[in-house]
């Protein structure tokens, strides 16, 4: 499905995600084998690698750059789902530090790496990195009274589908300036492309600012005051290039690349769109 784009880096992140592959599978079967600490161990490590989350995060970006736009939500989304679930129930008190400190370094990297890049594919592998950064420090404070770690998980896959499905109509190497002047041609998908973006980055009072919220709540009545500090600060880093995403979407300077939505997905967004409001709600009720 990478090379669906036949040219030189679409092959490229293909070779790289077998690679990947293989590591990954390597890890988990000899983990499988010894039953015991170590094992434990590399099955943890074949699921971060799998995950995306530093420091096995250096694979992320190209594949994402390589892979055809119409591949993509497949690849990033569709595996991170099981992968979180097996990852939850292995999780005890001897890898708690080890998961914490990846989630944290993987906030990092997800922050500042992200402020640089033009490229919508390689925003997005970096916007991947954070969040999973905040999942992972859920999967360590997750509570079974709890709904912050599944609430906040469903919030980042609608995002992130609705940020897909929007530019899957778009060209396959976009940039986020192409997105400018499209507030003016449609400003429904803008809107809700915006309200994705900023829920991604966490600001009140979007989706994801309670999922992030109630994370960073969990690790300082954890007693981790530090760490909660950490999450908040480069949180608010990260918002700086999602803000810079959204306010491209309204600008009104004309660019030769400017974009016209393709229709046949407007039935999808209207569902999306549905689902965006009803995890809104279910948010405020179980945070109230």
């Amino acid at each position: 499905m990478i090379t669906k784009s036949k040219n030189i880096h679409a092959f490229e992140a293909s070779i790289k995600y077998i690679i990947i592959s293989a590591i990954s599978s390597a890890l988990y079967l000899l983990g499988m084998l010894t039953l015991d600490y170590i094992g434990l161990l590399f099955i943890n490590l074949a699921i971060l690698i799998k995950l995306g989350v530093s420091p096995f995060h250096l694979w992320v970006a190209d594949i994402y750059e390589g892979t055809s736009i119409k591949v993509l939500p497949i690849l990033a989304l569709l595996p991170k789902i099981g992968y979180l679930v097996l990852i939850l129930k292995l999780i005890n008190d001897n890898i708690n530090i080890l998961l914490i400190i990846i989630g944290l370094i993987s906030i990092i990297i997800g922050a500042v790496g992200a402020l640089n890049q033009l490229s919508i594919k390689r925003l997005l592998a970096y916007s991947g990195i954070s969040n999973m950064g905040f999942l992972i420090i859920g999967v360590v404070f997750y509570s079974s009274n709890s709904l912050a770690l599944p609430i906040y998980f469903i919030i980042y896959i609608i995002n992130s589908l609705i940020i897909f499905t929007i530019v899957i109509n778009l060209k396959d190497n976009l940039y986020i300036n192409d997105l400018s002047q499209l507030g003016i041609n449609n400003p429904y998908l803008a809107l809700l492309l915006s309200s994705a973006i900023l829920s991604l980055a966490g600001v009140p009072p979007f989706l994801g600012f309670w999922g992030k919220l109630v994370i960073i709540y969990n690790c300082f009545y954890s007693g981790w005051v530090f760490l909660a500090i950490s999450l908040l600060f480069f949180a608010v880093i990260a918002t700086f290039y999602y803000i810079r995403l959204a306010n491209i979407l309204f600008n009104n300077k004309l660019l030769i690349n400017s974009i016209i939505i393709i229709k046949h997905h407007f039935y999808i967004l209207i569902i999306l769109s549905f689902c965006f409001i009803g995890c809104l709600i279910t948010s405020l009720k179980c945070l109230s």
